[in-house]
């Protein structure tokens, strides 16, 4: 990079086309170099949750999660607990400013943002 006075992407390409080039040509002088041929690039593909396989995991086929409007899940007969209490915190460094109402903590994000201070959000 710093002989040719170019950029780490642009020498990642020229290794990769050169790479690709003796490997069709001479295979034995890179054997071992670079990614196994099995082995596939990009993202891993998300875990996929099966409402049976967690009813068989829970046990209690009556008690599947289901998907409701809007991607949520609900389950029937069940109730989350309301919260009461939020932190609010700066969203620059996470930084704790205090735990409030619902009331409290709204208000207080809202006036720092009407004063133009830093930012806040509660959790």
């Amino acid at each position: 990079m710093e002989e040719f006075g170019i950029t780490l992407a642009s020498a990642a390409t020229h290794y990769n086309h050169a790479f690709q080039a003796v490997k069709l040509a001479t295979p034995e002088l890179v054997e071992g170099l670079g990614r196994a041929d099995d082995k596939k690039g990009g993202r891993k593909p998300k875990a996929v949750v099966v409402a049976e396989a967690v009813a068989v995991l829970l046990g209690t086929p009556e008690a599947v999660a289901t998907p409701a409007v809007g991607g949520e899940v609900s389950n029937a007969g069940e109730t989350a607990p309301e919260q009461t209490v939020f932190t609010v915190k700066k969203k620059s460094d996470d930084t704790v400013i205090g735990t409030f109402s619902f009331e409290d903590a709204k208000a207080l994000v809202a006036k720092a943002a009407a004063a133009k201070k830093a930012a806040l959000y509660y959790v």
